[in-house]
Formats: structure tokens, sequence, C-alpha cells
């Protein structure tokens, strides 16, 4: 029996799309045919149920059809049994809009792929509606579910992807935590005037939008009619529909110097449409392969490949413009002499596809999902402290073969020599201890004691990283680096967990005699007020003095940065105010974790002697 439209009631999602030049009222119908060819409804296990005739409703042109798809079940070696599944295509048109709606919606993606595509007529017509014109329509009213994306590098300590509910979560966006994300899909409270207020969810950079599932025919046409008004009515585009969040670069000028790449999980959209064996793949890749990125100054980056630790080749990640707006990728790429060519491209042609790879620069860009974002940075000051290291090497973190700790120029021995030398207030006595092992806690563990509350600090030491030739007392010549700080700042939160007592002393074990042994042994160096003692006056002194409460304290300490080098940042601008921004935030986001668990937050860079200034005035540091 053919099928009508009346008795369709579809759920409201559709790929929106526009043509680029005028059509006869025959667009929809073969739109319709190249969609027919990409699903292959004439090949074994797909068929073509029914076809609905194109027809006028009301100021639409809509056709479509009905297909089946049989496949062997899942569960099953016997491939005799099969699921029989029903799916339904549908095209409107109204003018140059034009609505497209997949039940088996993992068709989406692969059609708006193909727009522009001179290999088939009607889609090479199409173009995606521009996500600032979504966001216009459908970003506008209090957001109820929000899909974020992080532009950040993966830490421990802070999430890749998040979704938040709320009823406007426009107010409830962190302007710190939340900056280094950007939102792939939003549900909003959208006014379509007339009185008629919907729930609209959009992915606008993949010029998707759905509303839910309809009861009636009359009601998806209502929707539809409703959807093409709001877009037909938007003035401008909207760049940044939200507050605090990253937004896409206006262009990619100010884009450079690719230092960091990695394969991601399945980001989640709104509608969670992300087919299981994509998403799958996506996470295999992502924790079996690594790139060794050499950095540019272009938006070119060359990075050698690893799988399972084992380089298999290089590749060469180069961004462009792309043919409708966005940024375009186009990876290259040899892989090494003996290592599998098959697997090597096949990884080279995953890489490639939209979404799979996000890529870093230091001028404070992500490139994710076919655009380059940038962070609106709020301009809150870090309040490095500056300390002096003469007479030490900050390149060297621990003392050379045959020194203790102590006897050299290393910054462990700073820490010894000077940060647990320095003057107790009021008369207060501090055991430091030091594990120096593979898997520590922290470099050094501070108890401090006296009038007052105990406080307990987790000392984390990083050598500054020399470039160019530039030594340790070239500090003129050291330049702000965000990635110097990642890394110890992120092991530093990480650990934080580890300011209890609890943690410390291993309470898993009832034995108190093992725990203090435990802890004795962790702690293979101690000092008392800066005078070596023995580990064991470290363990009474955790003991005896951590009992609650207690302060708490967080402290990274990492020389690359110099009053210096952030004071001709201020002056200078340009590259070097963006890194210190960054930087910034990378540091207020630790300290906003680190206050979390209650505990305060520190970081000590060098305090160089008189400089010139960046403006040529001479002054003291």
């Amino acid at each position: 029996m053919p099928l009508t439209f009346d008795q369709l009631h579809p759920y409201q999602s559709l790929l929106l799309a526009r043509t680029r030049t005028p059509k006869s009222k025959d667009s929809a119908l073969n739109v319709l045919h190249d969609i027919e060819g990409l699903i292959g409804v004439s090949v074994p296990g797909r068929k073509i149920v029914n076809r609905l005739a194109a027809a006028r409703i009301r100021r639409f042109r809509v056709t479509g059809f009905h297909y089946e798809v049989e496949r062997p079940a899942p569960w099953t070696s016997d491939r005799t049994i099969l699921d029989r599944i029903n799916h339904l295509v549908l095209v409107a048109q109204r003018g140059p809009l034009i609505g497209i709606h997949f039940s088996e919606a993992r068709w989406k993606a692969s059609v708006a792929a193909r727009f522009g595509d001179p290999a088939l007529t009607a889609l090479f017509d199409l173009e995606v509606i521009p996500s600032g014109s979504l966001n216009a329509a459908f970003v506008a009213g209090d957001a109820k579910t929000l899909w974020l994306s992080g532009t950040h590098r993966q830490a421990r300590w802070k999430a890749d992807n998040k979704v938040l509910t709320g009823v406007d979560l426009r107010d409830a966006l962190d302007p710190l935590e939340d900056q280094t994300y950007h939102f792939t899909a939003a549900r909003c409270r959208t006014d379509f005037g007339a009185g008629s207020i919907l729930t609209t969810g959009v992915t606008p950079r993949r010029s998707q939008m759905w509303i839910g599932t309809t009861r009636e025919w009359r009601e998806f046409v209502e929707n539809l009619e409703r959807i093409f008004d709001r877009l037909e009515g938007v003035a401008a585009p909207v760049r940044a529909p939200l507050p605090f969040v990253a937004v896409p670069s206006a262009d990619l000028a100010n884009v450079s110097r690719p230092n960091e790449i990695a394969i991601v999980p399945a980001e989640v959209d709104g509608e969670f449409e992300t087919e299981a064996a994509i998403a799958q793949e996506r996470e295999l890749w992502a924790t079996r392969v690594a790139f060794d990125v050499n950095p540019t100054n272009s938006l070119q980056a060359n990075a050698h490949v690893f799988l399972d630790n084992q380089e298999i080749g290089q590749m060469r990640f180069s961004l462009s413009t792309g043919r409708t707006g966005g940024v375009s990728l186009e990876v290259t790429g040899t892989a090494r002499q003996g290592a599998d060519p098959d697997q090597f491209e096949k990884l080279r042609r995953f890489c490639a596809a939209k979404g799979n790879v996000k890529i870093w620069f230091e001028s404070g860009h992500t490139f994710a999902n076919g655009e380059v974002f940038e962070l609106r940075f709020r301009d809150i000051e870090f309040p490095i402290e500056f300390a002096d290291f003469r007479d030490f090497d900050v390149r060297k973190e621990k003392p050379s073969a045959g020194k203790e700790i102590g006897e050299d120029d290393s910054l462990f021995c700073w820490v010894v020599r000077k940060w647990a030398s320095k003057p107790r207030d009021m008369g207060r006595t501090q055991w430091l201890g030091c594990d120096d092992g593979a898997h520590e806690k922290a470099d050094f563990l501070s108890v401090e004691v006296g009038t007052g509350r105990p406080k307990l600090t987790l000392i984390h030491a990083k050598g500054v990283h020399t470039r160019s030739g530039s030594a340790s007392g070239a500090f003129d010549r050291r330049s702000l680096s965000v990635a110097d700080y990642e890394v110890v700042v992120g092991q530093a939160v990480k650990n934080v967990r580890w300011l209890s007592r609890i943690a410390l002393l291993d309470d898993s074990d009832p034995d108190p005699k093992r725990k203090d042994e435990e802890l004795a042994r962790k702690v293979k160096y101690a000092w008392k007020n800066g005078k070596p003692v023995d580990a064991s006056e470290f363990r009474r002194a955790v003991e005896q003095h951590l009992t609650s409460p207690y302060d708490m304290e967080l402290v990274v300490l990492q020389p690359q940065a110099t009053n210096y080098s952030v004071e001709r940042a201020v002056q200078v601008g340009g590259l070097d105010l963006l890194r210190l921004r960054q930087l910034y935030t990378l540091l207020n986001q630790a300290r906003s974790a680190a206050a979390n668990l209650g505990a305060e937050f520190k970081v000590i860079g060098e305090r160089v002697p008189a400089v010139k200034s960046a403006k040529g005035t001479s002054r003291t540091a």
C-alpha cells in the first residue's frame, strides 16, 4: 500500500542547506536522487519500499522515500538471522532553503560532506548554513543544555568534553574554567513569534538542528515553517552567542607554531549520533597513537608518528581556508621503512577525516572539527613569585651524579639550601622530605609547625627548557612558554589529592607500624630547618602534627618565567602578551582546582638583576 505524507510523524531532525543559485521546483527531487545514489538503496540488503511523490505542501516542495535495511543480527554468528529496519528520507525546499531529514542519522554527515561535489549535480549546488546564521537563529534564548569540547591540551585534571544542563547556562558558565571550551551543540528556548516558544537543538558546525518527536505530519510541517522563517529572518551572523567560551577565529592570519597534535575521543553532540564503530575506532587510535611535533612558524605541522611507542613514519598536517569558509586539513606522510604501509595509510586517512584530530598552536589557537578556535582571555593576572637563583643552574633539576641533594647548583639543591632555609615566622619548625623516585607524590613534601595551624606543602620542580642555544643566564632571550608549565602544573594538580594525612599514610593498611615503615621507605631524604636529619623524623612529624585542621599548599618551581619576560610581554604585546595570557589562564585554573580542595597554589619564577626594559629604560628587577 502506498505511503502518504499524512501517515508520517518523524522525529524533527534536519540537515540544513541552501542552494548557491536559483533553481526550479525540481531541486528537492534532484537532491533526493543524489541521496538515493549515496545511500545505495539498490545494493543487497537495502531496498526502497515506498516512494513519496513530490508534492506542494503549504510553501514547501516535499519529496522522499521509505527504505528497508536487512543486516545480520549482531548477537549471533548465524548470518541467516537478520534484523530488518525501516528508514525514511525527506527533502523539503522553500526558495533557496533546503531541509533534509534522515531517520538513519549517520547519513547526515556523509551527505553534507558531498555538498559542492561536482560529481553530484544537485548536491554540487548545495552549501551548509553558516554557523553564525544558525547561532543567530537558534542559540539566542535560555540555554538549557550545552555540549562543550575542550580547546585545551588533554590533561588528567580537566575533562576533554562535558555536557551541562540548567535553567539558563549563559549565567552558569564559568569565566575562568569554561573559557578553554567551545560549544559543539546547544539546546535553547527559541521564541518563534506568535506565542510559539520551542526548545530547539542545534549543532552549528554540522548545519544540523532538531526539535524532537512530532505527533502528526501537520506538526512536522508547522515546525519546518518556523525553522525556515527563523533562518530567513537572520539579519547578521553571530560569532559568539555564548559568554566566555572559545569562539571560531575570524581568519588564520595570527595562527602559528603548531606544537601538539592528538587524536581525541569522539565528541558528544546534541543528538548523540556518533556511530559506535566510528567512536570505537577513534578511541582505539587515541590510546595507541602519539605525535612528536617539530614546531614551525607557519600553519604547517610536521610530526613523527608513533604507534604503541614505535615510530611508524612522518606526517605533515597543513591547514588552509576551506571552500565554504571554515578550515581545511590536508594530511600527507611517508611510512618508515619496516613499518606496515597499509596500516600507516589507514591512519593517515583517519587523521585527514573531519573531527578526528586536534592541533594546538603556541599562538593560543586550537584546530578542531574543521575550524580554528581562539580563547577570549580574561585579563586576570596570576601573582607569580620571583626568587633569586644566582649561583644555581636553572636548567638542572637534580644534582649531578655523585652529588647529594644540597651539594651542587641544581633546583633540588636550591629548595634545600634556600627555600627550606629561609627564616621561619614565629619560631616555626619545618621538616622537609624528598622521595626522588619515579612515581613520587611530589619532588618535596614539607611539614611546617609552630604557633598557629600546621602547614603541609607539596613542591614540584621543573628545570628551564633551553631553546636556540640560550643558556641559563640568558634570561633576556628566554621566552615565556606555556608548554613548559603545562606538564608540571598538570602533575601538581593531579597530585593535590595527596594533600591529606590519609593519603600520605595510606590508611588502607590497618597496621600503623607498617604504614609508618612504608612512609619512611618512600621519603628517602629529610631535613629539619634545612639541616639533614633521618627520614624517620619526617615520618614522626607527619604523624604528630598533621591532624585536622591544617593548612595545605601546592608549589610549582619553574624558573622559565622571569620578571623580565613578564614585564616585556606587557610592554611589547604581540605574541609574548598572548603567551602571558595563556600562562595566566593555565595558572589561574590550577589555582582554582587547588582551592576547590582547600589548598593554596603558588608558582615560583626567576627574579633577574637590573636589566634594560623593553622601552630602553634601566630598571632593577
